[in-house]
């Protein structure tokens, strides 16, 4: 549960307990009881529609080139405080994080099976990959397939394992059959059991 609403269950009226034996209970400061919160100014709300404004056209900014564009349009504002707000709005620089290629534990490793393998005709190998675009409803997710002489794509509103139910040239599905291989990233979309067999 979380401070505020821990906050929110104390009793003032409640007699049998004091402020300072419900306070130990729910385990919040007595601080934060008595002194009632600041209220947000108008310059701290103006700044963050800016901040989001930027953020929303350029997410990969983080404080200190947010702080940056902010003083190029004349905003003297300091980078602890950008930082605080960012915080308070709940926005984060998209980058790469530390350890995202680590398997998971127990995660099989599949072998590379292009490695000796010839591609002399169409359609043999597929190289598939995924990404997302940002709507103003969400996300659209976007394949985009590439053979020797053909390519496809395929969008969906929903990722569902939109790259194991087709291939992404007209719909067709590969098969074993043909010989057809599909190659993906080691994503969580070519991860799942569709995608291994």
């Amino acid at each position: 549960m979380s401070t505020p609403d821990r906050r929110a269950m104390l009793d003032r009226a409640d007699k049998a307990r004091s402020i300072r034996r419900q306070c130990m209970l729910l385990g919040i400061a007595r601080s934060g009881v008595y002194r009632p919160p600041r209220p947000a100014n108008d310059n701290d709300l103006a700044l963050m529609r800016r901040v989001d404004e930027l953020f929303t056209a350029w997410p990969f900014l983080g404080s200190r080139r947010m702080t940056a564009m902010l003083k190029t349009e004349g905003l003297q504002d300091n980078r602890k405080r950008v930082q605080r707000l960012m915080r308070k709005m709940g926005i984060a620089a998209l980058g790469p994080k530390p350890n995202t290629t680590k398997p998971a534990p127990g995660h099989k490793i599949y072998p590379y099976l292009l490695r000796n393998m010839t591609i002399d005709r169409p359609n043999q190998v597929w190289a598939a990959d995924i990404t997302y675009l940002p709507t103003g409803r969400g996300f659209l997710y976007l394949v985009e397939g590439l053979c020797r002489r053909s390519r496809g794509q395929g969008r969906n509103r929903k990722l569902d394992r939109l790259l194991q139910r087709s291939s992404p040239s007209s719909g067709t599905r590969l098969s074993r059959a043909d010989g057809g291989l599909a190659r993906t990233d080691a994503g969580f979309e070519g991860c799942g059991h569709d995608g291994q067999r």
